[in-house]
């Protein structure tokens, strides 16, 4: 197993290095020995509370490092923002968003702009997405078709800091299409623009994806917008939202709340945006 500076943020001293080291490994770093010919490498293993070798921490001679805390700070501004950061979801259907992730875009949406993008259906689905959409305070882009071309797009116009589309093995053909327009159109997006910084996949269908559940890396706590996500996909008249949707929806955002100890959340998969996944105290 090896890591490189290309696999981190930073390099030494920053301790980047010797964490991804420890979680490949399974292992707390605490109970880590690291063994460095180098003062930055020993001054990386200090700050993580590896224990450097005795012959190495010997040879040192250069100035206590600084604090984890210093070195933990992001290199990329917007992962330094402490509050959630502007959103687009792209979906397959019109009631998709509220499904999926309407709490979290509702939560979103009081601290920045929160797109919608799904193609367009007909005149009574369409208008059913705007109304939902409204709900969620969010801005809603219906769409011919959900290129990689259309999505590009959109993705170059808006700039978001995230990006949450459907599951890669999504159980559903049009959500898997969704997933990989996406896909296909973020690296140049990312590279024009610098942005997103990060990518997500939702929930599905009772979390069963083609290749199993739903293992996501990020659970978020929407007890407080879970009436307006609820609100949101009732606006979807047309749908079995009563009979099936509404309680499928409410059992998932407990079952969730239940293994992160809210009330109520709904769970994401983190996705590398050009190999990387930046860590956040959010989306």
């Amino acid at each position: 197993m090896v890591v490189t500076l290309e696999n981190v943020p930073r390099g030494k001293p920053a301790p980047a290095a010797y964490l991804e080291a420890a979680r490949r490994l399974g292992a707390a770093p605490a109970r880590c020995l690291a063994v460095d010919d180098a003062d930055d490498g020993n001054a990386a293993a200090l700050a993580l509370a590896c224990k450097p070798s005795p012959s190495a921490t010997a040879a040192s001679s250069r100035p206590p490092p600084p604090t984890p805390r210093e070195l933990s700070v992001p290199r990329n501004p917007d992962d330094q923002l402490a509050r959630p950061q502007s959103v687009l979801a792209v979906f397959a259907h019109p009631d998709d968003a509220e499904l999926w992730a309407g709490g979290t875009l509702a939560l979103h949406a009081q601290h920045a702009p929160v797109h919608i993008a799904v193609p367009l259906h007909d005149p009574v689905r369409d208008a059913e997405a705007q109304a939902g959409a409204a709900v969620l305070g969010a801005a809603l882009h219906q769409l011919p078709e959900l290129t990689p071309t259309a999505i590009r797009a959109l993705l170059i116009e808006l700039t978001p800091h995230v990006v949450i589309t459907h599951p890669v093995h999504d159980t559903h053909t049009a959500h898997r299409r969704t997933a990989e327009a996406v896909l296909e159109a973020l690296p140049e997006a990312k590279i024009e623009t610098g942005r997103p910084r990060r990518l997500y996949t939702c929930d599905t269908y009772n979390s069963l994806t083609l290749i199993g559940q739903v293992t996501p890396t990020v659970m978020v706590d929407v007890t407080a917008t879970f009436a307006t996500k609820m609100q949101a996909l009732h606006c979807h008249k047309s749908q079995p939202i009563d009979q099936h949707f509404g309680p499928m929806a409410e059992d998932l955002a407990r079952l969730w709340g239940r293994r992160s100890g809210a009330d109520f959340a709904e769970a994401f998969t983190a996705l590398p945006v050009l190999g990387r996944v930046p860590g956040a105290a959010h989306l």
